[in-house]
C-alpha cells in the first residue's frame, strides 16, 4: 500500500505513487525495471553497464545502449 511519503512503485501493474498520489500512466516494463532497479540501488551510482543489465538482461554495447537508455 503507497505511503505519504516518497515513491511506492507495484511491480504486476507497473503503476507507481508518488507522496502517495498515483501517477497519470503505467509505466513501459522497461520503465518500470530501470525505476525498480534505481530505487533498490538508493544514493548508489549506477554505471550504464549494470543498468542495461537490470533493464534489458543482455551485455553493454555502447553504440547501441545508450540511445535505448537515453530514450527511457
Amino acid at each position: 500500500m503507497p505511503g505519504k511519503d516518497g515513491i511506492y512503485i507495484e511491480k504486476s501493474t507497473r503503476c507507481v505513487w508518488v507522496d502517495g498520489i498515483l501517477r497519470p500512466r503505467k509505466l513501459s516494463t522497461s520503465e518500470c525495471k530501470l525505476l525498480l532497479f534505481l530505487a533498490s540501488r538508493n544514493g548508489e551510482i549506477c554505471s550504464r553497464e549494470e543498468t542495461v543489465h537490470a533493464v534489458y538482461r543482455c551485455k553493454y554495447q555502447p553504440g547501441i545502449d545508450n540511445g535505448r537508455l537515453d530514450a527511457l
